[in-house]
């Protein structure tokens, strides 16, 4: 069983420029790395967190495990 805060799959997003971000609905997007919440313009081109990101992810801690459906974040900023 996973630990951690369990997210959709769908709602974890890579930018254009690298930056991971949770998707939180009503134009809300919060960098999994930094904490900072982005403008939704700031989205534009977005796409599903790839294994390779996710990967990068739980190699430093934020992230504990994923599959097909969930990530399961260990925390947030």
């Amino acid at each position: 069983m996973s630990h951690g805060l369990s997210i959709d799959r769908q709602w974890v997003l890579v930018l254009s420029g690298g930056e991971i971000v949770v998707d939180w609905g009503d134009d809300r997007f919060q960098d999994v790395r930094e904490g900072g919440f982005l403008e939704r313009h700031a989205v534009a081109g977005a796409v599903v967190a790839p294994d390779a990101q996710l990967e990068s992810l739980k190699q430093a801690g934020i992230v504990s495990a994923y599959n097909q459906r969930q990530v399961y974040f260990t925390y947030l900023p």
